[in-house]
């Protein structure tokens, strides 16, 4: 039996989210017009795309603006809304939704096969249909959808490793080695693939062929611990037993599955003749856990993460298709199991943003600030949000609340330009100092240097100006500045 088990969707489709639509990505530090408030004299000393910021958000709002969210989504979990949300439409709820294990997979299945009918022939969709179905241990139908995928996209390594796994798990060892070897085919090589193929060759008698593969494999990714215990348990077999230990300790050192490669260490120490060191290394082996059941709190708390990530990852295919209603009723799906997910809030924040509900918008990045403090781009959008809703004094709170969780001096930057453009210029020159001192570029100097003059203290202004030239002496910015 194989140690693996298909693996939860959070790794099997971790670059699903940035090839199919990156909800967040393009807007995440988007102040561009927090920014604006500052005036032509900045721009005309700093690069006029801010490093923070790849993205300058429209000021209009679009046509369809007035959009209302789906009756489903207006409704759920109105009970559980604080009272902070008065007034929007939008209800987060603040606690997860209780579930039974068996509603909540067919509620999923019921998700993944309307995706999979909406979004035929889109391979990332096939995918994450075919991962839940082999969660759910439903594998003739998660065969299908694998086998689709690859037809669409043969070069998805992950996926085809994924569909391996499965057929492994199934007994269908031959099958597996064909999808592996195919996948081989394509010119994109991933360790697991190596690993998982070398355990296939070693489980169907191919000692030397596997030894082959996981050689190579350890050759090409030396820090993949479980390529090196299954090279490990291999040569034991093959009676290289000192290569086997050398394996076995470097699988123990990267921490990859300890009780088998302690295991494997010993078996040939014993091999050797070193009964005593052999004895050592068994007393370490830590005991097996037990059994998780689909009762278990574990497991529920496991498959509670996987029905997230993929009501998350669905929503995304709906958003990058235009099917906003179906995006957002699906991230309120996830977000009802996870309600603290960085992840799904983002996502809505981003579907709300871009449909011109702005309220709402702000509503769910308030949450984020909330419950992701440590983020200081979820305050910065925020921010962004609130000035183009034209409450300038709520988002200088939030850039100011930003610079309590932020020591890169970033979020002092930005709040310096903020209060420089609300003429807060003394306030302005305390800000840009610190991130002068913490990121020490010239950027900063320069609105160091500006919010001085704004606030009538010519001498410091000319001797930070004096400073700036000694340590960007070649920036040809320099010259305004010194003007």
């Amino acid at each position: 039996m194989s140690r693996r088990r298909v693996k939860g969707i959070s790794q099997a489709i971790a670059g699903e989210e940035q090839r199919k639509a990156p909800l967040a990505g393009a807007w995440i530090a988007g102040v561009a017009l927090l920014l604006g408030l500052v005036g032509y004299l900045i721009y005309a000393l700093v690069p006029s795309e801010d490093r923070s910021t790849g993205y300058r958000p429209g000021v209009e709002r679009p046509a369809n603006s007035d959009q209302q969210p789906s009756p489903a989504v207006s409704g759920a979990l109105a009970a559980q809304a604080p009272a902070s949300q008065a007034g929007s439409a939008l209800r987060l709820p603040t606690e997860a939704s209780p579930f039974s294990t068996e509603e909540m997979q067919q509620k999923l299945l019921r998700a993944v096969e309307d995706a999979v009918q909406q979004y035929p022939q889109d391979a990332s969709v096939l995918h994450i249909g075919a991962m839940t179905y082999a969660e759910l241990l439903q594998t003739d139908r998660a065969g299908e959808l694998f086998a689709a995928s690859l037809a669409i996209d043969p070069t998805q390594t992950a996926v085809a490793v994924a569909y391996a796994e499965m057929l492994q798990q199934a007994g269908d060892l031959q099958k597996c080695a064909d999808v592996l070897r195919k996948a081989g085919e394509q010119g994109v090589e991933t360790a697991e693939r190596l690993a998982l193929l070398g355990e296939i060759y070693s489980q169907q008698g191919e000692l030397e062929l596997a030894q082959e593969v996981l050689s190579r494999g350890v050759g090409l990714f030396p820090q993949h611990g479980l390529m090196r215990l299954e090279l490990a348990q291999v040569q034991v077999q093959l009676d290289e037993f000192e290569l086997a230990i050398e394996n076995a300790q470097a699988a123990i050192d990267q921490g990859q599955d300890v009780r088998a490669a302690y295991l494997a260490k010993s078996t040939a120490l014993l091999k050797l003749g070193k009964r005593d060191e052999a004895l050592e290394v068994r007393r370490k082996i830590p005991r097996m856990e037990k059994h998780v059941t689909a009762d278990d709190a574990k497991y529920q708390s496991s498959f509670r993460e996987f029905a997230h990530h993929t009501y998350t990852l669905l929503a995304v295919v709906s958003a990058s298709q235009e099917n906003v209603r179906q995006a957002e009723e699906l991230l309120m799906q996830a977000i009802a199991l996870k309600p603290s997910s960085e992840r799904s809030l983002v996502a809505l924040a981003d579907i709300l943003r871009r449909n011109g509900r702005l309220q709402d918008a702000l509503l769910v990045l308030q949450r984020l600030v909330e419950v992701h403090p440590e983020n200081s781009l979820n305050f910065t959008n925020a921010a962004n949000l609130a000035i183009q809703l034209g409450d300038i004094e709520r988002a200088g709170s939030f850039l100011k609340e930003a610079t309590q969780h932020d020591s890169s001096g970033r979020s002092q930057y930005i709040l310096a330009r903020f209060l420089l453009g609300a003429g807060e210029a003394r306030g302005a020159a305390e800000q840009a100092a610190l991130a002068a001192d913490r990121l020490g570029d010239f950027d900063s100097y320069a609105v160091w240097v500006v919010a001085l003059r704004a606030a009538g203290d010519e001498a410091q202004a000319v001797a930070i100006t004096l400073k700036a030239r000694e340590l960007f002496p070649g920036d040809p910015r320099l010259a305004r500045l010194l003007e």
